[in-house]
């Protein structure tokens, strides 16, 4: 099975419902933005899509993942922090012997 572009099928089904390819264009982005943003902000563990299935979430997963993301933020900040004390030690000490 060969995937179809959006651009393709828009202009199919714009030529089937006789109306402008842009306004079918918009409809489909729309809705498939709107599922993602439901996908991304956890709101629904499945979320059924018509002609398409079903996208399941484990949020087991998703939590475990977001902690470990959480974390790696925490540990650029720390180190970022440690950087620039380290750098003020270091020109704190080359005025001194200057």
């Amino acid at each position: 099975m060969n995937p179809l572009k959006r651009s393709k099928i828009s202009e199919q089904t714009a030529n089937e419902l006789e109306l402008p390819v842009e306004l079918i264009d918009d409809v489909a982005s729309f809705y498939y933005k709107y599922i993602q943003k439901k996908l991304t902000n956890l709101d629904y563990i499945n979320i059924n899509v018509p002609n398409l299935g079903t996208f399941c979430l484990k949020k087991n997963s998703v939590s475990r993942k977001l902690t470990k993301y959480e974390l790696a933020i925490e540990m650029q900040y720390y180190f970022h922090q440690k950087k620039n004390q380290f750098s003020s030690y270091l020109t704190h000490k080359q005025l001194q012997h200057s």
